[in-house]
């Protein structure tokens, strides 16, 4: 195996190991954050190295964003939810919830920043994606 793939695996690894105990970043949870949020950022910081473009990684850059956000650090948080959007776009194509969801966290990073007319697009892209969603399951809502 080659040194570079190696240093690859080993990023992964990380990653999958700092998604699976860095929690859901809502108030209850931040002593944890806390604790946890310098293991995060380098994470982060992989992830933007070796390019690990996984679930897990969209996941632990986005829920990074959202503690770093929720604490008022905004220097690295408009980067790592882009990159997280960018991630699950790929993957999962962009008509996600996951997806959805970033695109509300990166708006409510502007809003907050009073930047509106940057907030306001991914809002409405967002709103867009949960609509579908709901007629969808309003459409099969007889089917079960």
């Amino acid at each position: 195996m080659a040194k570079g793939a190696s240093w690859y695996k080993r990023a992964e690894k990380i990653v999958n190991r700092v998604n699976r105990i860095f929690p859901n970043p809502e108030f209850k949870n931040w002593k944890s954050c806390e604790e946890l949020i310098l293991s995060a950022i380098v994470t982060c910081e992989q992830v933007n190295k070796f390019k690990i473009e996984t679930k897990n990684a969209a996941l632990i850059l986005n829920q990074t964003a959202s503690y770093l956000n929720s604490k008022g650090k905004y220097n690295k948080t408009a980067v790592m939810y882009k990159k997280s959007l960018d991630i699950w776009s790929k993957n999962l194509g962009s008509n996600y919830s996951l997806f959805s969801s970033g695109l509300n966290n990166l708006a409510e990073l502007y809003k907050v920043q009073g930047k509106y007319s940057k907030a306001l697009p991914l809002y409405l892209s967002s709103l867009t994606i949960n609509k579908k969603k709901q007629l969808v399951i309003i459409f099969l809502w007889p089917l079960v």
